[in-house]
């Protein structure tokens, strides 16, 4: 069995194991007693279920009464086993009184340690508006900057492996077989496969110093040492980033003698981008999702990666030939890697949207979210390396194929000007796309440690499908349902705060279209009804502020 071979068959086993625990970032979902719920007896635990599972050893539930003492027997554990859920016993015969629950979790795949608070009451104990929203507020960070800039270098690390091991294959291969430039291009082979080496070498680098920043970032978080935070689950994943990444460096020798390595070297940064994708959005959803999620990288590095081995590498090698020479090579160059670009564009306009869809199908609460608003940063980035690569396409490579005309024809070219040129242009305009993709890259970095939109507005739905209508009674007794429209010549808006489930202040505003005080408006309500139960609707009445604006408290469970 070679060598080659061996490397492979490792490969494969590296790559089932993280693939057995794949986890994303935990939000509350639901809790048992509920969010400000009024309970007639005092419950004897309290349940919580998040949206993905949790470190166990480094999870709490804690509960306390209004006077702060502790109600609860320490003794928070897997409810059911389930590591989506937590439970903690709570103390015999509870009195009547408002009792507040913090939750401090530690995602089993990021890292993250997300606090949740919320209330609940047992009998007929009283509680405050001002007090139950400061209570019900969730102290959750929508980006993790340390994070982030932690696993910003890996990101470019595992690209860099990718664009060496595709590049090589795909890119110099394919043009040494090209029968004219073959003796020539072999004359910058050895240097080229050094100076490719080098830029691999960096890129393993980047993903060691990345693992090790984050293993260090969570011990100092968690308050422990390198070797427990290597236990959890998310440590567990960034140890399979470092196996991964010290056989790719191991394998560097071999790859500098005999470019038949790339294709491992390949493999292995595919392996990297696994792991990254199982600490990703994608793992919080299913399998199915990590595979999409999975072939969005592959094909988005190996997009940006072939970009750093051009600019870092070939380019520079280049140098060595003759100027016309120079010239026949990017000719040839940047029509294969446009056809890569079109394969890999066309992919990722379809796997990016369906992604998307996964994690956030409200495309209100994306647009208003840090999420949201980071993805539309990468996509404006990534539209301007799309231009530029069309200036590659139909700006350099055309004058590179008329001035490869024009020198058949006899045309000759003084100290080789417009050669040297057209090297200059497409190597600046590497560099440029290199550049912007290294911004892309970064912007990755926080969207794969950033809050999902429903962490960062955990309510914002519920609230949302909840509220099905308002009623508006006017002096003839008439009935007008409406969701935040014009209904026939009136103008209704509503806002409630804080939109979460639990106690809200709802605002209703009623004009007519030209923002005047409506002539018969006597009173107004607010109905809410529970989408999916056959209960009856809550009434609330609205208490009037002036002309046009009515106001009330309620609660949205």
């Amino acid at each position: 069995m070679s060598n080659a071979r061996r490397c492979i068959i490792i490969l494969s086993i590296i790559l089932i194991i993280p693939l057995a625990n794949a986890y994303a970032h935990p939000f509350l979902m639901e809790s048992s007693p509920e969010n400000f719920e009024q309970l007639s007896s005092p419950p004897e635990k309290v349940v919580i279920t998040y949206s993905e599972p949790v470190e166990e050893g480094f999870s709490y539930i804690r509960v306390t009464d209004s006077n702060g003492n502790r109600v609860d027997n320490d003794d928070t554990k897997y409810f059911d086993n389930d590591e989506a859920k937590l439970v903690v016993t709570l103390k015999p015969n509870l009195g009547d009184d408002v009792y507040t629950v913090s939750t401090k979790v530690l995602s089993k795949v990021d890292g993250h340690i997300v606090d949740y608070t919320f209330s609940f009451i047992i009998g007929e104990a009283d509680i405050e508006i001002s007090t139950a929203q400061e209570q019900s507020q969730q102290k959750i960070e929508a980006i993790y900057a340390p994070e982030s800039l932690a696993r910003f270098p890996g990101i470019i690390g595992q690209y860099i492996v990718v664009g060496v091991g595709f590049g090589a294959i795909y890119i110099w291969r394919s043009s040494i077989r090209d029968g004219s430039l073959r003796d020539d291009l072999a004359k910058i082979a050895l240097i080229l496969g050094r100076s490719a080496s080098i830029l691999y070498i960096i890129g393993v680098g980047l993903v060691i110093a990345s693992a090790f920043a984050m293993l260090a970032i969570q011990a100092s978080t968690l308050g422990i040492g390198l070797d427990e935070a290597i236990g959890t689950g998310f440590g567990n994943i960034v140890l399979a980033r470092l196996i991964i990444a010290f056989i790719a460096g191991a394998l560097y020798p071999m790859l500098k003698r005999n470019g038949s390595y790339n294709i491992v070297a390949l493999l292995l940064g595919f392996a990297l981008l696994a792991t990254l994708s199982l600490m990703g959005h994608s793992a919080a959803v299913s399998p199915i999702a990590i595979s999409i999620d999975m072939l969005h990288n592959a094909l988005a590095a190996i997009w940006v990666g072939t970009i750093f081995y051009l600019a870092f590498s070939v380019m520079p090698s280049l140098k060595r030939l003759e100027p016309d020479l120079r010239t026949a090579m990017i000719s040839l160059i940047i029509p294969r890697f446009s056809k890569v670009t079109i394969v890999a564009l066309g992919i990722l306009a379809v796997t990016g949207p369906t992604l998307l869809f996964f994690i956030e199908t409200d495309l209100n609460l994306l647009f208003i979210s840090t999420y949201g608003a980071i993805l539309a940063i990468k996509l404006a980035l990534i539209a301007v390396m799309i231009g530029a690569g069309a200036f590659n396409q139909f700006g350099i490579h055309r004058k590179a194929i008329n001035l490869i005309v024009s020198l058949n024809n006899a045309y000759k070219d003084p100290d080789h000007v417009f050669s040297r040129s057209i090297h200059k242009r497409f190597t600046n305009a590497l560099r440029v796309e290199a550049a912007i993709g290294i911004i892309v890259l970064l912007s990755i970095a926080f969207l794969t440690n950033a809050g999902l939109p429903r962490s960062e507005y955990p309510f914002y739905t519920s609230a949302l499908e909840k509220l099905e209508a308002i009623e508006i009674n006017t002096d003839n007794d008439l009935p007008r349902l409406f969701n935040s429209t014009i209904i026939d010549d009136s103008k209704v808006n509503l806002s409630f705060k804080p939109a979460r489930v639990g106690i809200n202040t709802f605002t209703v505003k009623v004009s007519d279209k030209d923002g005047k005080p409506l002539d018969d408006l006597a009173d107004a309500v607010i109905k809410l009804r529970q989408i999916g139960k056959d209960v009856s609707p809550l009434v609330i009445k609205l208490d009037k502020v002036d002309e046009q604006t009515y106001i009330a408290n309620g609660t949205i469970t």
